[in-house]
C-alpha cells in the first residue's frame, strides 16, 4: 500500500487536537477489551493483540479472526493490504560517562518506526522523529548481511538516545509486493524483525560489503570507478574523506575527485575514480583501499580490502560472468553513484567466430544485438540462479544491470538512468580485451523486469530493436487496485485527480503508442497468480489498436499453459532463441515517419524519441503530449507533405534529420498550430530552456549527490540525516549535508553542478531557503512565523507543513525541494512524504495538515503542479480557493497576425476569417476594406523571472527619453547602459545573480560562514601523508654566511636548470653557424656561479640599505626640499630633535608632508597598491587620516603609534607608486619615512601587539621583498604571522567585542597575511608560520570590502587556491631533489593526478564570473581575474615541473646513451601538463600586457614571466628545435613579452629574476632582438621632458641621476650589453646561482631600459639617470579551515534487546 507517506495515524482521529496521538499511543494502558472502528474487523472493530518474537528472530503478525475470504471476494487483493501499529520497550544503557547512547537499529520489512521516553508526559507535545524501516528486507540480502561478529546488517541506522526506557512503536503493513497473495482461507500474515546492538565504531568505519569494485579480466578491471562506503556514528565528530591511495599503485591510481564530508549518524558511499596503466598479474585478487580521513584536524587512515574476480580469455573455455561499474547517473562533477552490472559473456569468445581483424572491420550491423535484460523484483543480480536464466547464444552478449539495488526502483527514474548507464558502459569498457559489441540492443525481462522493459522500450524507442517481455505487470495502480485507499473517502475528488495525475508518467499503458512496429515477443504463465496474464494481454489488446492491426502485427504473445509466474526457461526458451535470432531489420527513420506513429510523453525529460523525432517541452506540464507524426488518421490529408506534424499539449520538438544528423527544435503555435523554428521565435524574444518539472518522485535522478541544506536546527538536521539514509537504503544514492550559509556561497561559486537540492526549513530558520523565496520562482511567501501563503491563500494552522519543487538554481535539468512547516510538527508530516517509494501520488507540491494522519490526502490544504502558480488549491474541506486559475507562461503567448487600422484604432480584437482576402470579422460584417497601414505597437519581450522588479514604469520612462532606441530585451538594456557609459556590474549569468543576492541579502558583517574550501593536507608541517621533505640547500650570500632555500623554492629551481645547460650538448646541435660560439660560451658562464645576491641585494644608495645603514636623513635646510615638513621635524640642525621625541610626545603632525602632497601619496597607494594587498577598511582609515589634520595636540598624543607608522608606510609606498612621475621627491620620501619607521618606529613595534602594528610590519615586508631585501622580508612578515596569533586573528570564536570594522578588517588582514606569507614560503621553500591547526577564522564579509576592488565571489576561490598550494608545496619539495630517479618519479606520479584533479575541480567550481572570458566592469576586475588564473596556472606548472626536469634530464642523459630505457609515459603526461599551463600563463601575460595591465611595480607579474620563461625554455636543452615545431610559437611569444618587459620600469627583485630569463632564454637562442632605448611604458610624458635628449635615429639619451645612485644601479645591475657583444661580463648576477669570485673584473649583465639607463658611453662613465623603485605584492587569497564542534565522542558495549509485545 502506497499511501502510508500520506497518513499517520488513524487512532488520532478519536484524540483531542491537543493530544499528541504518538505519545498517547505509546503511553496508553493495555486493555483487551479496547476497541476502534475499523471497516475490516468483525462487528467493525479492532483491538489490542500480543505477538511474540519467535526463535528466527522474526515476528509474524496475523489476524486469523477476521474473516479475509469475505473482504477479497469484492475487493480482491486491495483488501488485504491492512496497517497494524505496534509498540514494544527499549531500554537504552548508559555507557560511560556519556551523555547519549549511539546504536544500530534495522527494522526489516517494517514501514515506519519511532522512539518515546516512557518518562515523558502524556500531555506533552515534542516533537516524535519517524525513522522509515527496511521495507524491502534489503538488511537479508548479500548486500546487507554482515559476518557473524555485528548482529545488525551493513544497512542498519545509527541513532543516539539518553540512556533510559522507551515504548518502541512501530507501523508495519501487509502489501501484495512483497508478501505475495496468501492464498483462500489463509489469513494475510506481515513478518516484521527488529535487531538493535550498541555502536561500537570509535569515531569512523568502512563497511566492507557496500563498496562497489569491478571485476579483472585479462588483468584489465571492468570499470573506472569503485566506491567506499564511509560511515560515522550518531555522536561522534563529522569525518572528511580528503585522499585515498591503494596496494596497486604500479597498477592502478585512485584519485578522490572532491573532499567527501561524512557527518556523525551519516553513510555515504565515497566515489573514486580509478584510472589503471598496467595489466594486473593474474594471481592479483585484492585490492587494499586506504582512505585518509581527517578528524578534528588529524589525519586518520581506514582501509577497505575489497576482493574480486580475474578471469581469462581462451579459446577452449566460455569466459565466466563478470561485473563492471560505472556511475550510475553523472553530470559534470561527482555521480550521485557508482553502480554495477553483470555481464554474461557468449558460450563462446567472438575470437572463436570471428578473429579480432575481422571485429574491428565489422559494423554494429554486422554484430549480434546486445542483451539487455532486467531482473524482477528482489532479486540479486549477482546469484548464479539470474545467470543461468538467460538466453546463451553464440555471439550475443549480455548485460544484467541492478537497477541500483534489488527492487530496481520499478525501474523508474533513477533505475531506468542505470540501466542506460550500464549499456553505454558496457560498449566502451568490453573494448579492454580486445572485444567490440553492436551497438543494437535487445531490452528483456521478467515480473518487475518484464515491467521495466515495457518502461524503458516504451519511453526510448530509438534505443531498442526488439524487445522480450515475461510476465509484466501494467501500472502500479492496476497491479494491486488503489481502490481501497483512505484518501479516497475524505478528499475532494478533484484533488485525488491532481494526485493521481502524478503517477501518469510512469503508467505504461498511456506510453504504448511509441512502441507500435517495433517487434515484442510477450510471455505469461497462464496460471499465474502472482502477476495475472490480464496485464500482458493488456499490453497485446492496446498495441493492437494503436497499430489498427488485428493480429497484433509484429508483437507476438505466448500464454503458456500450466506455467505459473515463474519457470526455469521462462526467458531463454526455444521460442525466446528463435525470436531473437530471427529479428526483423529496423526500418529506417525515413521509412518509420512515411509509415507515421503517434509519440506520447508526460515527462520530457524522462522520455527519448522515435526516428529522430523527441518531444522537448509540453504546453502544460505533468499532462500527457502527444505528437502525431504522419499517423494513420492525418495521412491523407496533404500528400504534397513529406511530414505531418500534429501535436496535443506540444510545445516544443527536436527534429534530426535522417540524412545529415542535423538537430532542428521547432516550436508550436498554440493558437494556429503551426510550427516555427527557433529563428522564427527569436522575433518574438529567446525561449527560455525547458526546465526539469515533477512529480515529487523525479527528484531521485539526481546528476550528482543529492545536497541537503539545514540550518543547525536539531530537528532539521535530524530530517537530514533520516533523508541522507533513506536515499542510501532504498536507491544507494549519495547525499552530501551541509549548512544554509555553505549552501549559499556554494551555489554563488557555481559548485553544486546538476546537483539536486533539498533544503529544509523556512526563511527565517534557513538563510538558503530565504534567497529561494526572495527570487520569487513559485507563489509562496512566508509572511510571518507559523504562517505561509500559497498564492491568495494563508495557511496558518497548526501542524501544516509544505513540500514542494522548485526551480534549481544554476540547473535547468536539475531541481530542488523546499521542505517547511509552521510549527515542528508541520516540518515532520511534511518530511514524511519527501519521496522515497515509486506509486506514492505526490505531485509537485503539497501542503499537509495534522488531520492527514487520520484522513490522508484529505487533510491536504493543496496540492498541484508547480508551472508559473500552482496549479490547483484546496481548503481542509477541499474546495477550490479563489484566485488559482492557471496563468500561461509569458513564452508560451502568442501574437495574432497585424490587426487592421480599424480594429487598432477601435483597440478591439481584429479576428482573421479564412480566405484569400484575409479580412477581419468586424470589417466583413460592416462591408469596410480590411487594411493594415498602421505601425505595429513595438512590445517589450523582457521577462521577469521573479526576482526582477516590476520593469513596466522603468520601460516607459526609457523608451521616452531614448525614442530612437529599440529596447526589447535585456541585452538592449546592457548595451544602451555601456554606450552611456555606466559603470555596472552587470550580472550575466545565474552565479552572478545567485552572488549579488547574497551579498546583498546578508547585512551583518559578522554573519558570513566561510566557504567550505577543500583542504588537501593538515595545516602542519607534517602532512601526515607519509611526505618526506628532503634536506634543502645552504647558499652562500654575499655578505658572508649562508641562505637556506628549500627543494621547492623557484631558487633551487632555478639551480637545477643551471646544472642541466652544464649537461647538454643541444646547444651544439641545434645552434646555427652564426651563433653557436657565442651560445656556448654564454651557457659556461651561465653554469659557473653559486653566490646568491637577491636575497640580500643591499643596494648602494637605496632607501632601504641607507634607512637600514641610519643614512636617511640627508635633509639640510639649504636643500630645497620639495616636501615642506611642518617645524623641520627631520632637520637636525634645528634644535637637534629627533623624530623619536616626536613620536614619544604625539607630535605626529609634525612628520607630514603637505597636506596636497600627503593626499596625494595616499591616493596612489589606494589605487595602486592595495587593491593587490588590501590591508585597510577603506572608509575607516580615511576617517582616521582626516582626524589627523583635524584635531589638536592633545588629542593627537591618543593616536596609537602603529597607526602613524602604518601611515608613513603609506606614504613610501604611494611615494614608491609614482616613481617615473611629477613627483621628483618620491625616491627622499621613501628614504624619509622608511627610516622613521625602521629606527624609531621598530622597536615599539616589536614590543607591543596591535592590529596597526601587524598592518606596519606587513606593509614593511612588502617593501623590502621588493627591494632585493627578502630575507628580511620573511623575517618581518614571520613577525607579523606571530603578532597576528598573538592577537588571535587566526581564531573567528570570540569576536564579539569587536564591531563589525574591526571584526572584518581583522579577517581580512590574517588571509592577506596568511596568502603572502604562504607564497614567500613557496618560492623560497621554507616552512610556513601560518599553517597551523587551530585556524577557525572567518572569511571577510563582502559588503563590508568597499572600493570595488576586487569582483563577487573573489575570496573564496583564491583562498581555495591558495590552501591547495600548500599541499603542492610539499609534493613538489618531497621530489625535486631526485628529479632525475625517473622510476621514483612514475611512482609519485599517481599523487600528482590526484593533486591536479583536485585543481581542475578548483577551476570547473570557479563562477562564471571569474573567467577571463567574462564581462569585466572595470580594468581592476579584470586584473584580478586575469592573475587568478595566472596564479592558477603557475601553481599547475609547479606540480609538474619535477616531472619536467626529469624529461629533461632523462633525454639529455639519452644524447650519450640512445638505449637508455624509456621514460615513462606518466612522467612525460605530467611535464606536459607543466608546460601547457606556462604557455597559458604566457597567453594570459600576454593579454595583461596588451590592455595595458601589465605592471612590475606592486605584483608578482614579472615573477610569472621569470618562471614561465624557464619551463617553456627546458625542453629546448634536450629537443631539437627542427622536431619542436610548437616550442617555435613559444619562442615567438615569451621573446616578445621579455621584449615587452624590458621597456618597463620594475622592482629590483624582480629586475635580478627577469635578468636570469633573459640570460636562459639567450641561452637556448630566444629572447628580444637586441634593444633599442625607448621611453617607458605608461610614463607621463612631462617626466621624460627635461631629463631625455633625442638623437637623429630616435634613440632617447639616458636622464642624469647623482652619482651616490647611479653607483647602487652600477653595483646591482651594471650596463645593458648587446646581444653581439663580449660574452665576458654576462651572468655575474644570476639571483639563485649568481656568483661573483671576482667583482673588480665581472660586470653584471642587466637586460632592462631603466629610465634611461642603456649602456656604457663611450669614455666608459656610466651615464646619470633617475632611480626607479617599485611595489611589488603578493596574491591574495582566503582560505578556510573547516568548523568541527566540540563533540565528544563515544565507546562501549551494551546489549539492546526489544520485548516486543
Amino acid at each position: 500500500m502506497r499511501e502510508h507517506p500520506l497518513t499517520g495515524s488513524p487512532l488520532s482521529a478519536f484524540l483531542d487536537p491537543s493530544i499528541h496521538p504518538d505519545v498517547d499511543f505509546a503511553l496508553r494502558p493495555y486493555k483487551d477489551d479496547e476497541t476502534w472502528p475499523s471497516e475490516i474487523g468483525n462487528a467493525g472493530r479492532v483491538g489490542w493483540k500480543k505477538f511474540k518474537e519467535g526463535d528466527d528472530g522474526w515476528i509474524e503478525i496475523s489476524y486469523p479472526e477476521i474473516n479475509w475470504d469475505q473482504l477479497r471476494s469484492d475487493h480482491g487483493w486491495a483488501s488485504l493490504q491492512y496497517h497494524s501499529i505496534l509498540r514494544t520497550t527499549l531500554t537504552v544503557p548508559q555507557i560511560s560517562d556519556h551523555q547519549s547512547t549511539p546504536f544500530k537499529i534495522d527494522v526489516t520489512q517494517g514501514v515506519e518506526y519511532a522512539f518515546v521516553p516512557i518518562s515523558l508526559s502524556s500531555d506533552s507535545q515534542a516533537p516524535i522523529e519517524w525513522y522509515a524501516g527496511d521495507i524491502y528486507a534489503f538488511s537479508e540480502t548479500p548486500t546487507g548481511q554482515r559476518d557473524i561478529s555485528s548482529k545488525t546488517s551493513n544497512l542498519a541506522r545509527t541513532i543516539s538516545l539518553f540512556p533510559g526506557e522507551y515504548m518502541m512503536m512501530v507501523r508495519a503493513i501487509y502489501e501484495i509486493r512483497m508478501f505475495g497473495d496468501p492464498g483462500q482461507s489463509t489469513p494475510p500474515v506481515i513478518r516484521l524483525k527488529i535487531v538493535a546492538e550498541v555502536d561500537q565504531a570509535d569515531e569512523v568505519e568502512v563497511i566492507e560489503g557496500l563498496g562497489e569494485v569491478p571485476d579483472v579480466v585479462d588483468g584489465w578491471f571492468m570499470g573506472d570507478w569503485i566506491s567506499v562506503a564511509v560511515r560515522v556514528p550518531d555522536g561522534a565528530e563529522d569525518v572528511e574523506a580528503i585522499g585515498v591511495e591503494s596496494s596497486l599503485e604500479s597498477f592502478v591510481s585512485l584519485i578522490l575527485l572532491s573532499p567527501a564530508q561524512v557527518k556523525a549518524g551519516q553513510t555515504r558511499p565515497v566515489s573514486i575514480r580509478m584510472v589503471q596503466f598496467r595489466s594486473l598479474l593474474r594471481s592479483i585478487k585484492s585490492l587494499d583501499v586506504t582512505l585518509k580521513v581527517r578528524i578534528k584536524g588529524q589525519i586518520k587512515e581506514v582501509t577497505w580490502h575489497p576482493r574480486f574476480n580475474h578471469s581469462q580469455q581462451n579459446d577452449t573455455e566460455r569466459l565466466p560472468p563478470f561485473k563492471i561499474t560505472f556511475p550510475s547517473s553523472m553530470g559534470s562533477g561527482i555521480p550521485s553513484a557508482i553502480s554495477h552490472a553483470i555481464i554474461i559473456p557468449p558460450p563462446l569468445s567472438q575470437s572463436q567466430s570471428h578473429s579480432h581483424s575481422q571485429i574491428d572491420t565489422m559494423t554494429s550491423e554486422d554484430l549480434s544485438p546486445v542483451l539487455l535484460i532486467l531482473h524482477g523484483a528482489g532479486v540479486d543480480i549477482t546469484q548464479p540462479m539470474m545467470s543461468d536464466a538467460v538466453p546463451s547464444m553464440t555471439g550475443y552478449w549480455t548485460v544484467l544491470p541492478t537497477g541500483r539495488n534489488e527492487w530496481g526502483e520499478d525501474w523508474h527514474g533513477g533505475s531506468m538512468q542505470d540501466v542506460w548507464s550500464a549499456r553505454e558502459a558496457f560498449g566502451g569498457i568490453i573494448h579492454r580485451i580486445g572485444n567490440r559489441v553492436s551497438d543494437k540492443t535487445i531490452l528483456m525481462g521478467h515480473s518487475n523486469g518484464g515491467q521495466g522493459a515495457w518502461h524503458l522500450a516504451a519511453r526510448y524507442p530509438d534505443r531498442i530493436v526488439g524487445m522480450v517481455a515475461a510476465s509484466g505487470w501494467l501500472t502500479i495502480q492496476d497491479y494491486v487496485p488503489y481502490t481501497e485507499l483512505t484518501s479516497k473517502h475524505y478528499a475532494d475528488p478533484a484533488l485525488l485527480g491532481i494526485l493521481s495525475s502524478s503517477l501518469s508518467p510512469y503508467n505504461n499503458d498511456l506510453y504504448l503508442s511509441n512502441l507500435v512496429d517495433i517487434p515484442i515477443l510477450v510471455i505469461h504463465g497462464a496460471e499465474d497468480d502472482n502477476v495475472p496474464p490480464r496485464h500482458s494481454r493488456s499490453y497485446l489488446s492496446m498495441l493492437s489498436s494503436w497499430a489498427g492491426e488485428q493480429d497484433g502485427g509484429v508483437v507476438k504473445y505466448l500464454e503458456m499453459p500450466k506455467k505459473r509466474h515463474w519457470w526455469d526457461d521462462v526467458i531463454r526458451s526455444n521460442d525466446v532463441v528463435q525470436f531473437i535470432k530471427n529479428l526483423p531489420s529496423r526500418k529506417s527513420w525515413d521509412g518509420q515517419r512515411k509509415k507515421g506513429f503517434t509519440l506520447t510523453t508526460a515527462n520530457p525529460q524522462e522520455s527519448g524519441g522515435r526516428a529522430g523525432i523527441r518531444i522537448v517541452e509540453l504546453d502544460i506540464p505533468g499532462r500527457i503530449g502527444r505528437l502525431d507524426v504522419n499517423a494513420r488518421q492525418w495521412r491523407g490529408d496533404d500528400p504534397a507533405k513529406p511530414l505531418d506534424l500534429r501535436g496535443m499539449n506540444v510545445k516544443r520538438i527536436e527534429l534530426i534529420s535522417a540524412h545529415t544528423g542535423q538537430k532542428e527544435v521547432l516550436t508550436r503555435s498554440s493558437k494556429h498550430g503551426e510550427w516555427y523554428t527557433e529563428a522564427d521565435m527569436a522575433i518574438a524574444g529567446p525561449l527560455t530552456p525547458p526546465r526539469a518539472n515533477g512529480p515529487m518522485i523525479r527528484f531521485l535522478s539526481s546528476a550528482g549527490p543529492i545536497v541537503v541544506v539545514c540550518s543547525d536546527i536539531p530537528t532539521h538536521q535530524s530530517i537530514a540525516k533520516r533523508i541522507s539514509h533513506d536515499l542510501y537504503l532504498y536507491h544507494r544514492i549519495d547525499t552530501e549535508i551541509m549548512y544554509d550559509r555553505e549552501a549559499l556561497v556554494r551555489v554563488a561559486r557555481g559548485d553544486v553542478g546538476e546537483s539536486n537540492l533539498v533544503v529544509l526549513g523556512r526563511p527565517e530558520e534557513n538563510l538558503f531557503a530565504n534567497w529561494m523565496i526572495r527570487q520569487e520562482k513559485i507563489p509562496i511567501k512566508f509572511p510571518t512565523k507559523g504562517v505561509m501563503l500559497v498564492e491568495d491563500k494563508v495557511i496558518y494552522d497548526r501542524g501544516a507543513g509544505l513540500i514542494t519543487l522548485h526551480p534549481h538554481p544554476t540547473s535547468s535539468k536539475a531541481l530542488s525541494m523546499l521542505i517547511a512547516g509552521n510549527d515542528v510538527l508541520g516540518m515532520e508530516l511534511a518530511a514524511r512524504l519527501f519521496p522515497i517509494r515509486t506509486g506514492v501520488p505526490i505531485p509537485d507540491w503539497a501542503i499537509v495538515g495534522p488531520q492527514a494522519r487520520w484522513k490522508g490526502a484529505g487533510g491536504f490544504s493543496g496540492a498541484g503542479r508547480v508551472v508559473c502558480v500552482p496549479s490547483t488549491l484546496f481548503n481542509a474541506e477541499g474546495s477550490r480557493s479563489p484566485g488559482s486559475s492557471r496563468r500561461v507562461p509569458y513564452e508560451s503567448r502568442q501574437r495574432v497576425e497585424v490587426s487592421c487600422d480599424r480594429c487598432k484604432k477601435r483597440k478591439i480584437r481584429c479576428k482573421r476569417l479564412k480566405g484569400p482576402e484575409n479580412t477581419c470579422e468586424g470589417c466583413e460584417k460592416n462591408g469596410l476594406i480590411c487594411e493594415s497601414t498602421l505601425p505595429r505597437k513595438e512590445r517589450s519581450y523582457i521577462r521577469s523571472d521573479g526576482n526582477d522588479p516590476d520593469i513596466s514604469l522603468p520601460l516607459a520612462i526609457i523608451r521616452h527619453l531614448v525614442p530612437e532606441r529599440t529596447i526589447n530585451s535585456y541585452d538592449d538594456l546592457v548595451q544602451l547602459a555601456r554606450d552611456l557609459g555606466l559603470d555596472f556590474p552587470f550580472p550575466s549569468t545565474a552565479a552572478q545573480r545567485v552572488s549579488q543576492t547574497y551579498t546583498s541579502h546578508n547585512g551583518s558583517f559578522g554573519s558570513t560562514r566561510i566557504p567550505n574550501i577543500p583542504s588537501t593536507v593538515d595545516n602542519t608541517e607534517n602532512t601526515g601523508l607519509g611526505v618526506k621533505i628532503p634536506e634543502g640547500r645552504l647558499l652562500p650570500a654575499p655578505a658572508g654566511g649562508y641562505h637556506y632555500v628549500g627543494p621547492a623554492s623557484s631558487i633551487y629551481f632555478a639551480m637545477t636548470a643551471r646544472h642541466l645547460v652544464s649537461r647538454t650538448n643541444r646547444i651544439w646541435m641545434a645552434a646555427t653557424e652564426g651563433n653557436v660560439f657565442e651560445r656556448i660560451i654564454k651557457a659556461a658562464e651561465f653554469t659557473s656561479f653559486g653566490v646568491s645576491k637577491a636575497l640580500e641585494a643591499r643596494i648602494e644608495g637605496h632607501p632601504s640599505t641607507n634607512a637600514a645603514n641610519d643614512e636617511g636623513d640627508t635633509h639640510h635646510p639649504t636643500d630645497p626640499s620639495p616636501i615642506h615638513l611642518n617645524d623641520h621635524a627631520l632637520d637636525p640642525s634645528r634644535n637637534s630633535t629627533s623624530p623619536l621625541n616626536y613620536l614619544r610626545h604625539g607630535r605626529w603632525r609634525a612628520l607630514l608632508p603637505d597636506r596636497d602632497i600627503a593626499d596625494r601619496l595616499v591616493q596612489a597607494f589606494f589605487d595602486i597598491v592595495h587593491p593587490n594587498y588590501t590591508l585597510f577598511h577603506r572608509g575607516s582609515f580615511y576617517t582616521n587620516y582626516e582626524a589627523l589634520w583635524s584635531w589638536d595636540g592633545d588629542r593627537l598624543g591618543s593616536i596609537d603609534t602603529g597607526w602613524i607608522c602604518a601611515l608613513m608606510m603609506v606614504l613610501v609606498l604611494g611615494a614608491l607608486a609614482l616613481e617615473g612621475t611629477t613627483l621628483k621627491a618620491a625616491t627622499e620620501i621613501q628614504q624619509r619615512y622608511l627610516t622613521i619607521v625602521l629606527r624609531d618606529g621598530f622597536p615599539r613595534l616589536n614590543m607591543t601587539a596591535s592590529l596597526f602594528n601587524v598592518q606596519t610590519l606587513m606593509l614593511l615586508a612588502l617593501y623590502q621583498h621588493n627591494a632585493g631585501e627578502r630575507n628580511g622580508a620573511w623575517m618581518l612578515i614571520g613577525q607579523a604571522a606571530r603578532m597576528a596569533i598573538a592577537l588571535g586573528m587566526h581564531r573567528d570564536g570570540d569576536v564579539g567585542n569587536f564591531d563589525p570594522i574591526e571584526r572584518n578588517t581583522r579577517r581580512m588582514v590574517w588571509w592577506i597575511l596568511y596568502t603572502f606569507e604562504q607564497n614567500m614560503s613557496f618560492v623560497l621553500g621554507r616552512p610556513s608560520a601560518t599553517d597551523i591547526i587551530d585556524r577557525t577564522v572567518r572569511l571577510p564579509d563582502e559588503s563590508f570590502m568597499d572600493g570595488h576592488d576586487l569582483p563577487s565571489s573573489f575570496f573564496g576561490p583564491s583562498g581555495s587556491l591558495a590552501e591547495l598550494s600548500v599541499g603542492i608545496k610539499r609534493f613538489v619539495a618531497s621530489i625535486s631533489v631526485d628529479y632525475d630517479r625517473i622510476e621514483l618519479l612514475a611512482k609519485n606520479h599517481k599523487r600528482a593526478q590526484e593533486l591536479y584533479g583536485q585543481l581542475d575541480e578548483w577551476f570547473h567550481r570557479l563562477p562564471q564570473h571569474l573567467h577571463p572570458q567574462s564581462f569585466f566592469p572595470s580594468p581592476k576586475h579584470r586584473r584580478a581575474v586575469l592573475l587568478l588564473h595566472i596564479h592558477y596556472r603557475y601553481i599547475r606548472s609547479i606540480l609538474g615541473r619535477p616531472f619536467l626536469l626529469g624529461m629533461v634530464s632523462h633525454e639529455i642523459d639519452n644524447q650519450s646513451t640512445p638505449d637508455l630505457v624509456s621514460l615513462p609515459v606518466a612522467v612525460r603526461q605530467m611535464a606536459e601538463l607543466s608546460i601547457e599551463a606556462a604557455r597559458t600563463s604566457v597567453n594570459y601575460l600576454h593579454e595583461l600586457a596588451e590592455v595595458h595591465l601589465l605592471e612590475g611595480q606592486v605584483w608578482l607579474d614579472m615573477f610569472y614571466v621569470h618562471h614561465a620563461t624557464f619551463i617553456l625554455g627546458l625542453p629546448l636543452l634536450s629537443c631539437p628545435v627542427q622536431d619542436s615545431r610548437r616550442f617555435q610559437l613559444d619562442k615567438i611569444a615569451v621573446s616578445e613579452l621579455l621584449g615587452i618587459c624590458q621597456k618597463m620600469v620594475i622592482a629590483p627583485t624582480y629586475r635580478i629574476l627577469l635578468n636570469i630569463a633573459m640570460q636562459f632564454s639567450y641561452v637556448i637562442d630566444w629572447g628580444p632582438k637586441d634593444l633599442e632605448s625607448v621611453p617607458l611604458v605608461g610614463a607621463p610624458e612631462d617626466s621624460l621632458d627635461t631629463s631625455t635628449d633625442v638623437q637623429a635615429d630616435g634613440r632617447t639619451q639616458p636622464r642624469e641621476v647623482n652619482p651616490s645612485q647611479q653607483l647602487a644601479w652600477d653595483q646591482l645591475f651594471g650596463p645593458l650589453p648587446s646581444r653581439q657583444s663580449s660574452p665576458r661580463d654576462l651572468f655575474a648576477d644570476l639571483y639563485n646561482f649568481g656568483l661573483d669570485p671576482d667583482p673588480d673584473t665581472q660586470v653584471p649583465w642587466d637586460f632592462f631600459n631603466l629610465s634611461g639607463l642603456a649602456a656604457h658611453d663611450s669614455t666608459g662613465e656610466h651615464p646619470q639617470g633617475e632611480m626607479t623603485l617599485i611595489d611589488p605584492s603578493n596574491t591574495s587569497g582566503l582560505v578556510d579551515d573547516h568548523q568541527i564542534p566540540e563533540i565528544q565522542s563515544l565507546a562501549g558495549i551494551a546489549g539492546l534487546l526489544p520485548d516486543l509485545r
